[in-house]
């Protein structure tokens, strides 16, 4: 029995900035079209283009990803239906994805060491760094400074590339010192306490970046 060669791995990130925007041309004709079937085509297309298995996605984020693939159904569900409102939202849902994981992928891909001399890179104070890790502002300068060796340790890492993410997001709605404070101050949407004392676990972690990126999404893209 002849085997056929497996297939070629999906660049993604080759791709995904072709694919947002499809996702955005998608989101414009909705907006001027009358029916769904005036953009159905289009739908299908943008759905077909996305890679389908997880090794696709190679340092994703798993919650963009899922994000990503929920919403790509959703559209999916929406253009069967006809249902123009909620193929608008699930649209969005990609597109949001798609500059989401666009956004994030420069900063935090290569590891911990490079999350932090990022930081370190956008005009934020080592004393402002200092406080939002617990630690002091000589440790700070070692992370940030690309020429010396020493990384976050494993206790620290985690919340250097989570907040890396944070600031990737909030810098495109306000300032580096605004990312700072939002970090600092009680928030609404957490009981108002702060966000840099959320900082936990995997599932803390996915709830705050989720917050960031709602932030930006107020701003125009």
């Amino acid at each position: 029995m002849t085997v056929a060669p497996a297939p070629a791995a999906h660049d993604f990130w080759a791709a995904a900035p072709a694919l947002f925007d499809r996702a955005n041309a998608i989101q414009g004709a909705l907006e001027r079209a009358s029916a769904v079937e005036e953009v159905a085509d289009d739908v299908v297309a943008l759905a077909d283009a996305l890679p389908k298995f997880a090794d696709d996605y190679t340092a994703a984020d798993p919650y963009l990803t899922r994000a990503l693939h929920a919403g790509t159904i959703d559209a999916l569900l929406a253009v069967r239906e006809g249902d123009r409102a909620q193929l608008r939202v699930a649209v969005e849902r990609v597109r949001q994805a798609l500059r989401d994981m666009l956004d994030e992928h420069p900063v935090w891909r290569a590891g911990t060491k490079d999350a932090a001399v990022w930081l370190g890179s956008v005009g934020l104070s080592t004393d402002d760094l200092a406080q939002v890790f617990s630690v002091s502002a000589d440790t700070v300068r070692r992370w940030t400074n690309a020429e010396n060796s020493q990384s976050p340790s494993d206790d620290h890492g985690d919340k250097v590339v989570v907040v890396a993410k944070i600031v990737n997001h909030l810098r495109h709605a306000m300032t580096p010192r605004g990312a700072i404070q939002w970090l600092l101050r009680p928030h609404p949407a957490l009981d108002d306490r702060r966000p840099v004392d959320e900082l936990k676990d995997a599932e803390s972690y996915q709830r705050l970046i989720r917050l960031a990126s709602n932030a930006r999404s107020f701003v125009a893209t």
